[in-house]
């Protein structure tokens, strides 16, 4: 009987840990782009098939959240990149714009998975991506 006791104690443990280990990563941030100064692009998913990199740039400029270096659309794959100046301005612009609607579709946005260098062009020799930088000068 006492080894029974040990097992379910065990697990119980192991069910424990498990929990508090789970809970410190979903809590765990700090790492995130969230939280990432280099973090300054916008994933853009759900873009309709005909939107170009024009239409999405004329979108996010016209949310006024500051001031955009980059606009690529990968159109047959309905998602794109806008990479903003700062990463303020790239948090502001996912919050403003994940939900709205381009083309009649509703677009989500979200962090880009790696930070951007400044000044670096997106290159995609192989894929259908076509990319234009964009530069406004700030008011």
């Amino acid at each position: 009987m006492v080894p029974q006791v040990r097992i379910e104690t065990t697990n119980s443990i192991r069910s424990i840990l498990s929990c508090y280990a789970k809970a410190g990563k979903e809590n765990s941030n700090e790492d995130g782009p969230e939280n990432n100064p280099l973090f300054t692009t916008v994933y853009v998913g759900g873009i309709p098939h005909e939107a170009t990199n024009n239409d999405v740039h004329l979108f996010f400029h016209s949310l006024g959240v500051g001031s955009i270096e980059e606009v690529r659309v990968t159109r047959d794959k309905c998602f794109g990149f806008v990479r903003y100046s700062t990463h303020e301005e790239a948090a502001l612009a996912i919050q403003m714009g994940n939900g709205q609607l381009i083309g009649g579709r509703p677009i989500r946005c979200s962090w880009g998975n790696k930070p951007t260098p400044p000044g670096s062009i997106f290159a995609a020799p192989h894929s259908r991506t076509v990319s234009i930088p964009h530069r406004h000068a700030r008011n």
